[in-house]
């Protein structure tokens, strides 16, 4: 894709700070996946400690039992899993912080550089390309322009590629767990992924209407003020008001059908998300009564399908805003 091919020539004086913020957000999408084994662990243990008859008995937690003091070898498992749990959050942590410090030096960089790098174009064309485009009357829309371009890296950066990094690990784990609940989890977030590339498609004519809408009014209100002196000889302040008024109207309204379809297609793929993890938390019970899967094991089928569910619920947000700032 052109935009993509362009994306990425721009974005090449940053490779430094997008191959850090990318190791440390791979830390952190591993290290985060710490606290839903643990907790695995100790429904785990509770499992067998207290309720032998619900769900089938861990050999994991039978192994690790042995190696366990024979002094209270369930209160020394329970106190290492809590630690490990601990030390994995702490360094979860510390990678997302620095995975966010890198991603928010590029974001200051592009804010310095972005415009930078537009002005010098500009400056690069031909005198004739300035006359015949009108470029004075154009600069509110190349920021506009750049604007949107740090919007879209940004987005990219803190929302839709840790999102989807966090889906992704929480796929994997459900495909570990059940092989079954991870097939239903990818048909569910293919036909959501496909859902939302064609909403984004439907939108793309909406958004190109509404930024001709801003053009137009833009123009209106250039023409006006560079001719107020016309426009107050002629007493024509009301009628100039009013093809101000009516370009906003008109904006307003290719606003209005842009979120109309972005409202709609957001409530029907988050009622498709809830009903598949109605689905999974049924067959997880069920699996659990069948004594199938342990007890921790279903808990932490419901903890990665949440995870998964909603990052494909921030990822197709995500989508639907960059193709809109795009």
């Amino acid at each position: 894709m052109p935009f993509l091919r362009h994306f990425a020539r721009i974005m090449r004086p940053f490779r430094r700070e997008i191959t850090t913020a990318l190791l440390w957000m791979g830390v952190a999408t591993v290290a985060g996946l710490a606290s839903p084994i643990a907790n695995k662990l100790v429904f785990d243990l509770i499992n067998v400690w207290a309720m032998p008859e619900v769900g089938a008995i861990s050999p994991t937690i039978t192994w690790l039992l042995a190696w366990m003091p024979p002094q209270r070898p369930l209160m020394w498992l329970s106190a290492a899993i809590l630690v490990g749990m601990l030390f994995a959050d702490v360094l979860a942590n510390a990678a997302t912080f620095y995975q966010n410090r890198a991603s928010s030096k590029m974001d200051l960089r592009l804010r310095e550089e972005i415009p930078t790098m537009t002005l010098a174009h500009l400056l690069r064309l031909s005198i004739g390309w300035h006359v015949r485009e009108h470029t004075g009357k154009q600069i509110g829309q190349v920021k506009r322009g750049v604007g949107a371009f740090i919007e879209v890296t940004e987005g990219l950066a803190f929302q839709l590629l840790p999102s989807f990094a966090t889906g992704f690990a929480a796929l994997i784990v459900l495909f570990f767990l059940d092989p079954m609940v991870g097939g239903i989890c990818t048909l569910a977030g293919i036909g959501i992924a496909g859902w939302t590339l064609y909403d984004a498609r439907i939108l793309e004519p909406l958004r190109k209407k509404e930024e001709e809408q801003e053009q137009r009014s833009d123009t209106v209100v250039q023409e006006a003020i560079a001719n107020v002196a016309t426009v107050q000889a002629f007493g024509r302040e009301t009628f100039e008001r009013n093809r101000v008024r009516q370009a906003l109207a008109n904006i307003r309204e290719s606003s209005w059908e842009q979120w109309a379809r972005n409202l709609s297609g957001e409530s029907q793929r988050t009622t498709v998300i809830n009903i598949v993890g109605v689905a999974v938390i049924a067959l997880g019970v069920w699996k659990l009564g069948e004594r199938a899967i342990t007890l921790g094991s279903l808990v932490m089928l419901l903890q990665m399908n949440s995870r998964f569910l909603g990052s494909v619920g921030r990822v197709s947000w995500s989508v639907i805003r960059l193709s809109r700032e795009r």
